[in-house]
Parts: C-alpha cells; sequence; structure tokens
C-alpha cells in the first residue's frame, strides 16, 4: 500500500501504462483510491500536505511492485513523493470487482494511523526508506 502526494495524479495512476508496468510485476490486482473532485466534500482529519491518492497493489514481489510505480511516476507525475508499506489485509465485506479500470461508485474506507515524513525511519522498523518517485519507497514489515 503506497501514499502519494503530488500534481497531476489522477491522469498518472489511473493510465493503462501503470496497469501494464504492475502486471510485468506479476501484480494481480491494483486499486486506486484518488483524492479528487468526486470526493471533494468528503471529510478529512490530519496535518500536514493532504495525501493525494492510496495506491494498493495484490501480488507476490513487492519491492519490483514499488520500482515499478516509481517509475512510472518519474515520468508522468514528476515530483510526486511516495511512501509505502506491506499490510495484511482482512476483508469483512468483499465489495463487486471491477476489471476494466472504470470508476467504482463505492466508498473506500481508508485508516492511516501513522504516517512516516522524516528522513529518519519510524523507531523499530529496519527495512523502511523514503524517497520521492525517483526512487521508490520499499515496504516495511508489519507495523512499520
Amino acid at each position: 500500500m503506497f501514499l502519494v502526494w503530488g500534481d497531476g495524479l489522477g491522469a498518472a495512476l489511473t493510465a493503462p501504462a501503470l496497469r501494464e508496468a504492475l502486471a510485468a510485476t506479476g501484480a494481480l490486482r491494483l486499486q486506486v483510491n484518488l483524492d479528487d473532485e468526486h470526493v471533494a466534500d468528503a471529510l478529512r482529519f490530519g496535518t500536514g500536505e493532504p495525501i493525494g491518492a492510496v495506491v494498493s497493489v495484490w501480488g507476490p514481489e513487492p519491492e519490483r511492485v514499488a520500482g515499478a510505480l516509481a517509475d512510472h511516476l518519474g515520468t508522468s507525475a514528476p515530483g510526486a513523493t511516495t511512501a509505502g508499506w506491506l499490510v495484511e489485509e482482512r476483508r469483512r465485506v468483499a465489495p463487486a470487482e471491477t476489471y476494466d479500470g472504470s470508476r467504482a461508485d463505492v466508498l473506500a474506507n481508508t485508516a492511516v494511523l501513522r504516517s512516516w515524513r522524516s528522513s529518519s525511519p519510524p523507531p523499530g522498523c529496519t527495512t523502511c526508506t523514503r524517497s520521492t518517485a525517483a526512487a521508490a519507497t520499499t515496504p516495511s514489515s508489519r507495523g512499520g
């Protein structure tokens, strides 16, 4: 799961080229939650720069996924910043799947419990790195 900040994220993250690049890494599924005009009236909490998108990718090689996302954003949304985590998923209510890249008319409820925005990794995280889209953030171990 990646948090993404920057300009031009909607076009960059919904581009067929991103889906193709992620598929080449063995990714099985992609979900992009954009903070765009469709959700402009939603209530948001927090401080600092608003998160522009949450990108979730399911697949066997998270490091390759992080690299593909960073490479794609480096050319399609220069200056975008990412932060990524390995996430253990638990599904309670399975939403209807859409496979064609079209926008789904559903609510995505995502909570970011901890944000890491400094140059030093969070305490206890031995595999965390942070960078701009030019060099991907390596997803951390659980809880990082």
